[in-house]
């Protein structure tokens, strides 16, 4: 038996950053090493008497897609004590910024945050702090592990990401169709060309789900397509499981056309729509090619305060003698 739906989990997103799995990401520590140090204060801030001086890089404007987050948002926290536990550092880190994953590993950690201005958060917050766990002071810095896979986020995390910038308040969600469709037998048949037997008697079901996603804040309406596929030798299962598959699969489809625009000066994030190709009403803006996207939505669709705005920048970019010579010529 099999489904064809979301089965993204928390430990598979991306392959070991530390070299290997042995079955345990988590600390590396006994419960009797735990019992023994409960008593130290587990988190102490010292603010340093002179900044660590290092270049973070100043983001105050970032596009995040419904995908695992990039290398750019993840740190690396070594020198951490043997009795530290992934829930301390959850606890602290989770104060700058929702955390995609915690891994650790004897005394070192990887965090990857969805947000790269979340993560030079922390980052800058070390630096100007000395972040001591159970009488240890740990080292931040950004991570250098560049081999994620990026690929769609699961149902569940996607929910939790609209959480954490937008809410619930700026789009909502309405099935408007299911049906059952033709299962495709491809799979089966590869099975017995390849000399495997096949239970005749297994009832496989396929059903295609459709929703629609409206914005409210830009009135903007799209749909999302989804297909689920089970197999079993109950009919009813087969029927069930294959709805609901369609229905995980549909509302994955539908986070994948969309991303988040942080912008500078706003309290929260804007919902925007990336493929275009299933809007239903009304048309979305056209954005030029080259056009800069996060300056197009800070000055809303009024196409000449945006070619004011461009100019304006065209002009701070040039050298001051360039300048003065178009002064002198107008």
């Amino acid at each position: 038996m099999h489904t064809d739906t979301d089965t993204d989990t928390n430990n598979n997103d991306d392959m070991d950053v530390f070299g290997g799995d042995d079955g345990n990401n988590q600390s590396l520590i006994t419960p009797d090493t735990q019992t023994t140090t409960s008593v130290v204060n587990p988190i102490q801030i010292i603010p340093r008497a002179q900044r660590i001086e290092k270049n973070v890089p100043l983001v105050d404007s970032e596009i995040i897609y419904f995908k695992t987050p990039k290398a750019e948002s993840s740190l690396f926290v070594s020198n951490l004590p043997t009795q530290i536990t992934d829930t301390d550092l959850k606890e602290f880190f989770n104060e700058f910024g929702l955390i995609h994953e915690l891994r650790m590993q004897k005394n070192c950690a990887i965090i990857r945050y969805y947000s790269v201005i979340e993560c030079a958060h922390a980052e800058r917050y070390w630096l100007e702090n000395d972040i001591i766990f159970y009488g240890q002071s740990c080292k931040i810095s950004r991570s250098v592990y560049t081999n994620y896979q990026i690929k769609p986020l699961s149902v569940e995390k996607s929910v939790t990401l609209v959480q954490r910038f937008i809410g619930f308040d700026s789009f909502s969600t309405e099935f408007i169709e299911m049906a059952e469709k033709e299962p495709d037998q491809r799979h089966r048949q590869l099975l017995e060309e390849e000399g495997y037997s096949v239970n005749p008697n297994i009832i496989t079901k396929t059903y295609g789900a459709r929703m629609v996603c409206t914005i409210s804040e830009q009135d903007i309406k799209f749909w999302a397509d989804g297909e689920g596929t089970f197999e079993s030798l109950d009919l009813r299962e087969a029927i069930e499981n294959s709805k609901k598959a369609a229905i995980t699969n549909t509302r994955k489809n539908l986070f994948s056309q969309l991303a988040l625009l942080v912008l500078p000066n706003r309290a929260k994030a804007i919902l925007y729509l990336v493929d275009q190709k299933n809007i239903i009403a009304p048309e979305e803006p056209q954005i030029e090619e080259g056009m800069d996207l996060l300056s197009f939505f800070e000055y809303g669709n009024d196409e000449q305060e945006f070619m004011d705005f461009k100019v304006h920048q065209q002009q701070q970019s040039q050298p001051q003698s360039q300048q003065q010579s178009q002064q002198q010529h107008s």
